[in-house]
């Protein structure tokens, strides 16, 4: 089962300092239809005031990874004491791959966090493609961060998301401007 999720359709808020779309509810924006997906919880799209930032604040019961995008998912067990790590990935310079980011055993020099999902990203060239069998988890998601691309037959823009459910494999073509993604493998 495929869900599209059009960034038009996001809920929206501007601080003046922070422009931010949210893909699921967050914060005073509510859509009881975009809570999350399975443990994803949390995909903004936040455009922030040159000189400024988000100030220091904790937030308990969630792992972040900040990507172009804010990302919260939802540890698979509770009580975990916060941790913070940094790492770069070769996935300008390797083009057309799916890079392993973050993964539960910290797999393949990847990120290690407490949540039943694997995170991946590339960066691809206009029409390239890119196929992924599922394993153990059998849901995902896919965020189109920068151009276009099809995925598993529907055609997503910047913004875009696609919830893939009970699937066999997730295909992932790039369209003519070339596009970077991320893919969620969940529990």
């Amino acid at each position: 089962m495929l869900a599209v999720r059009k960034s038009n359709d996001r809920g929206h808020a501007n601080h003046g300092w922070l422009d931010s779309k949210f893909t699921f509810s967050f914060a005073d924006y509510h859509d009881p239809e975009f809570m999350g997906f399975r443990a994803l919880r949390v995909i903004n799209e936040d455009v922030i005031q040159g000189g400024g930032g988000f100030g220091t604040h904790g937030h308990r019961e969630m792992e972040i990874v900040t990507y172009v995008l804010q990302i919260w998912l939802l540890p698979s067990k509770s009580g975990v004491t916060p941790s913070y790590s940094q790492q770069s990935f070769p996935i300008a310079a390797e083009r057309n791959l799916l890079h392993l980011v973050a993964s539960p055993e910290g797999r393949n020099n990847s990120l290690a966090w407490v949540t039943d999902a694997d995170l991946y990203a590339a960066r691809l060239d206009a029409g390239a493609k890119i196929e992924h069998a599922f394993g153990a988890y059998k849901y995902g998601w896919v965020q189109v961060a920068r151009g276009s691309a099809v995925v598993n037959g529907k055609a997503l823009s910047q913004g875009d998301g696609l919830a893939l459910s009970e699937e066999a494999e997730v295909s992932i073509q790039a369209g003519k401007d070339g596009a970077e993604v991320l893919f969620f493998q969940l529990g």
